[in-house]
């Protein structure tokens, strides 16, 4: 039961952290 609520968890924080490595890239590419 818990298992899949931390393991969307861990999803959605990755998604983010993806995210924010893009526009981190994107921003130095840009500059």
């Amino acid at each position: 039961m818990g298992a899949k609520s931390q393991l969307n968890g861990r999803i959605f924080y990755i998604i983010l952290w993806l995210m924010h490595v893009l526009q981190a890239l994107s921003g130095k590419k840009i500059i």
